[in-house]
């Protein structure tokens, strides 16, 4: 009997440590989880606070350079990834921004209610429309109906510009770029 209850325990210790070591669960700024230095906590905090009020002021660029900071110190925050990816959707770089809400929505599907509309518009920055398509029924079909008529219009000109999209990406191009199909209608 006392052999059983060893191997349960070790079995049990070892599902938890391997949850601990190999798992990539949401991880929380929380002084009580980063003891062990405090210095580079208290300095990732500083660069979270910063980017959140450059982020409150729609100063998307300024809160971009503070979260990669904090996120080199703790990059499995769901928050954190979620912010980083907005602020590059609201930048020049917006295809950057996929690696972040894709690592966002693996470590808490729930961290904000339009992330998969987000996931949705970096994959249409990449001329992706397939998959933003696809990320924007799944955003589509995650909303409540009073919610959805709000989205409606939204969602609608998304689909519209991802299929008209997905035809000119058919249409060859001119030596400049041109669509031929553009110059056709001149």
């Amino acid at each position: 009997m006392e052999l059983k209850k060893i191997k349960i325990f070790i079995l049990i210790f070892l599902t938890f440590y391997s949850v601990l070591i190999f798992g990539q669960g949401n991880v929380p700024f929380d002084k009580k989880l980063f003891k062990n230095d405090k210095e580079n906590f208290n300095a990732a905090m500083d660069n979270l606070y910063d980017g959140n009020d450059a982020y409150e002021d729609l100063s998307f660029r300024i809160a971009l350079g503070s979260y990669i900071k904090a996120n080199d110190f703790n990059p499995n925050n769901s928050e954190l990834n979620y912010k980083i990816g907005i602020c590059y959707i609201n930048s020049a770089n917006a295809s950057e921004a996929l690696p972040y809400l894709q690592k966002a929505y693996k470590l808490d599907r729930e961290i904000a209610k339009d992330l998969r509309y987000r996931i949705g518009q970096s994959y249409q920055s990449m001329l992706n429309f397939d998959k933003a398509i696809e990320e924007y029924n799944g955003f589509k079909i995650s909303l409540s109906p009073n919610i959805l008529y709000n989205w409606h219009p939204v969602l609608q000109k998304r689909f519209k510009e991802c299929y008209s999209g997905k035809e000119l990406m058919k249409t060859p191009t001119t030596g400049n770029g041109v669509s031929q199909q553009i110059l056709v209608l001149r």
